[in-house]
């Protein structure tokens, strides 16, 4: 099972997500949330995962994964 933790706010920005999408779909709400935690799951397998994106960040070492596309 993979292993990772939260940073601060990120368990609120998920409830934000979450009743954000609620407010029109429940079912969306709930599918999109398992989405994200799957991405989740994956990237601490494989925290190598994504590619740079030099035109928001400035260093090579923090890596862009879409969650949906």
């Amino acid at each position: 099972m993979s292993r990772y933790r939260f940073g601060p706010g990120v368990a609120e920005d998920l409830t934000g997500i979450w009743e954000y999408v609620a407010a029109d779909n429940l079912e969306a709400a709930e599918e999109l949330l398992d989405t994200i935690y799957a991405q989740f799951d994956r990237l601490a397998e494989f925290p190598r995962l994504g590619h740079p994106r030099p035109d928001l960040a400035h260093t090579p070492a923090l890596l862009f994964w879409p969650v949906q596309t």
